[in-house]
């Protein structure tokens, strides 16, 4: 158990929608569906019951993109064929 007493807890990803390119801003979701590439950023905020909110807390992910990848579409930025 990470956390106790937990009023809410909301994660939010931060990227671009599938199929998009680097002309498209990213923006900030609440789900995150594209299967061929990670998140730029995650938001993690967390208000517990009787106490002020946690700092908002943003990470990275690191994995490299190409992972699992069988045809890496460099133009695109994602998995043409997944092994």
């Amino acid at each position: 158990m990470l956390a106790e007493n937990i009023a809410e807890l909301k994660i939010q990803y931060y990227g671009r929608d599938p199929d998009s390119n680097a002309a498209v801003d990213p923006t900030w979701r609440d789900k995150w569906d594209d299967k061929q590439r990670l998140p730029m950023l995650i938001r993690i905020d967390v208000t517990p019951k009787a106490a002020p909110p946690w700092p908002t807390l943003i990470v990275a992910p690191r994995e490299e993109p190409e992972a699992g990848c069988k045809s890496w579409d460099f133009m695109r930025g994602r998995c043409a064929s997944l092994t």
